[in-house]
C-alpha cells in the first residue's frame, strides 16, 4: 500500500491525469501480486522435496530401528550370556540408541520445517508450522512403532 501510495503521489505531481496514474499504480500492484503468487508456486516443489527427503530419512531410521538394532541386541545378550566380555555388542544397550535416533528424527524435523519455511515463505520463523507437523510424525512413529 505505501509503495502504491508513493507512486500516486510523485505521478500526480508530474501529471494531472488522475485517470491514467490510477491505471499505472494499479498495474503496478497487480504485477506485483503476479509475483509474489508465482514465487510461491515455484517455491512449493521445494518444500515438496523437504518433506519427502524428511520422510525417507525418518524410513530409514525406522527400518534400522526395528530390524538391524533388534538384532544387534539380540546379539549382544547371546555374547553376554556365553561369557563373552569386552565386546561391543555384550554392552549393547537398545534404549539408547533408540532414543538417540528417536531425537535425530526430532532435530531433523525441526531443521527441515525451518527450512521449508525459508524456502517457502522467505521467513525462516514461517516454517515453525512445518517443524511442528514434521515433529509431529516423528514422536508419533516412534512413540506407536518402535
Amino acid at each position: 500500500m505505501a509503495r502504491s501510495f508513493t507512486l500516486i503521489t510523485k505521478a500526480n505531481e508530474s501529471s494531472g491525469d488522475i485517470g491514467q496514474v490510477l491505471l499505472v499504480a494499479s498495474r503496478d500492484a497487480s504485477s506485483e501480486q503476479d509475483m509474489k503468487r508465482e514465487r510461491s508456486m515455484s517455491m512449493m516443489i521445494y518444500i515438496v522435496i523437504i518433506y519427502i527427503a524428511f520422510l525417507v530419512f525418518v524410513g530409514v531410521i525406522y527400518v534400522i530401528s526395528t530390524t538391524f538394532l533388534t538384532e544387534m541386541a539380540s546379539a549382544g545378550a547371546k555374547m553376554a550370556a556365553s561369557g563373552t566380555q569386552g565386546s561391543f555388542l555384550s554392552s549393547f544397550n537398545l534404549d539408547e540408541y533408540t532414543r538417540l535416533f528417536k531425537h535425530a528424527c526430532l532435530i531433523q524435523g525441526l531443521s527441515s520445517g525451518l527450512m521449508a519455511g525459508a524456502m517457502g515463505e522467505g521467513k525462516v520463523l514461517a516454517g515453525l508450522k512445518h517443524s511442528i507437523v514434521m515433529m509431529t510424525i516423528a514422536y508419533v512413529i516412534f512413540t506407536l512403532f518402535i
